[in-house]
C-alpha cells in the first residue's frame, strides 16, 4: 500500500521542480547578454516617427523588442538609416529627424548630435572617431564621447556607404540617388590626417556600398 503513496510524492517532487526551473524572458537583455548577439535595426516608415531597435541573443535564442523605447520612454525617430558601436556606444544615424542618437549597449540615450540641415546616412570608424555621411553631399568627423563635429567636408552627390583603409584613407560611394536620371559615378577618397578630398575616382552610376578586402584596402 505505501507504493503509490511514494509514487505520488516522486511525481509531485519532480513537478515541483520543474515549475522552478521556468525562466521568464527580461523585457531588456542586460550588459552581460548584449555580447552574444546582434542588434536589428528597423527603419520605419517615412514621416511616421516609427523606427526602432530590436536585439537578438544568439546563445539563448532571446530576443527583445523596441529596445530604446523600453528604455527610454520616446520612440527612436523617423526613418533610422544605420547603426555602428564605437567601444561601449552605440551611435545610430536617424535620416529624417536629422540627429544622431548616442546609447550605451543596452540602448539607454546617453546624448545626442544634432545635425540641423544634414540628413545622415551611413557610418565608418576608426580607433578614434566615427564618420558619417549626409545625403546633402557631405561627410563629417564626430569624436562620440564630446558629442561634438570636429570637421566637414564635401563629397559628391547624395553619399551613402563609407569604409575606413588601413592607409588613412576614407572612400565615400557618392550615390546622386535624389538626382535621376543623373546618378552619380564617383567614389571620394578622404585623407583622414588633413581631412579633405584628395581624389574622386570615376565608377558604375549610383555606386552605394563599399568593402574592404582581406588586406585592409
Amino acid at each position: 500500500m505505501k507504493k503509490p503513496v511514494l509514487l505520488l510524492l516522486l511525481l509531485c517532487a519532480i513537478f515541483s521542480q520543474s515549475c522552478d526551473l521556468t525562466i521568464d524572458t527580461p523585457q531588456t537583455p542586460t550588459l552581460v547578454t548584449i555580447n552574444a548577439g546582434a542588434y536589428i535595426l528597423n527603419n520605419g516608415n517615412y514621416n511616421s516617427n516609427d523606427a526602432s531597435i530590436d536585439y537578438y541573443n544568439f546563445s539563448t535564442g532571446a530576443y527583445f523588442s523596441d529596445l530604446y523605447q523600453n528604455q527610454n520612454g520616446v520612440k527612436l525617430g523617423d526613418v533610422a538609416q544605420d547603426i555602428i558601436r564605437f567601444n561601449d556606444l552605440l551611435l545610430i544615424s536617424v535620416y529624417n529627424s536629422q540627429v544622431i542618437q548616442i546609447t550605451d549597449l543596452v540602448c539607454k540615450k546617453l546624448a545626442e548630435v544634432k545635425v540641423e540641415n544634414r540628413s545622415p546616412r551611413y557610418f565608418a570608424k576608426d580607433t578614434n572617431f566615427v564618420y558619417v555621411s549626409y545625403y546633402e553631399g557631405y561627410v563629417a568627423k564626430i569624436d562620440p564621447y564630446t558629442q561634438q563635429v570636429l570637421a566637414e567636408v564635401k563629397v559628391g552627390n547624395n553619399p551613402e556607404q563609407l569604409v575606413c583603409v588601413d592607409n588613412n584613407k576614407l572612400f565615400v560611394a557618392n550615390s546622386g540617388g535624389m538626382n535621376h536620371p543623373n546618378y552619380d559615378n564617383t567614389i571620394s577618397v578622404i585623407d583622414l590626417n588633413t581631412f579633405t578630398v584628395t581624389d574622386n575616382i570615376e565608377v558604375v552610376i549610383n555606386p552605394t556600398s563599399l568593402v574592404k578586402d582581406s588586406k585592409g584596402n
